[in-house]
């Protein structure tokens, strides 16, 4: 009887490089010993589809990726891979809710450096969503005094 096939792993380098550039941007933005995070050359490398070492899966990692995701999606940065701003605040909402999710689900299994990054990352999420709201109220509202007056 012959052995099933077994599925074949295709690989998006664009993206592979977009996370890269994603972990680079959050190192640099908490902090984190530059030495550990990819180089541009490592990225520019997967984008080629050349090999690379690829960062250590940790969990502030993939917290970070999701913050990232978020400010993205809020139109807080620029897309990574377009430079383009994009504005979903439902998406930008529900990844907010999934990081407080983790948080609340790995509470007590953090070591105290993961549960302040988390903590701060959260913090930081919320603080834009709520200038984003404000800003997107004040527009609404300008453009409806401005119809009352035209």
């Amino acid at each position: 009887m012959p052995e099933p096939e077994k599925p074949k792993l295709i690989v998006d380098s664009d993206w592979k490089a977009q996370a890269e550039r994603e972990k680079e941007q959050l190192s640099a933005k908490l902090g984190e010993d530059k030495k550990a995070a990819p180089s541009a050359a490592q990225g520019e490398q997967a984008a080629q589809g050349q090999p690379q070492q690829m960062p250590k899966a940790d969990f502030l990692t993939h917290c970070a990726s999701v913050a990232t995701q978020a400010m993205i999606f809020m139109g807080a940065m620029r897309h990574p891979m377009t430079g383009e701003v994009e504005f979903d605040p439902m998406q930008a909402r529900y990844l907010i809710d999934t990081l407080s999710m983790l948080q609340e689900k790995t509470k007590g299994n953090l070591n105290a450096e993961e549960a302040k990054a988390v903590e701060e990352m959260l913090a930081e999420l919320k603080m834009v969503w709520v200038q984003v709201i404000q800003e997107i109220q004040r527009q609404q509202a300008a453009a409806i005094a401005k119809g009352k007056q035209g």
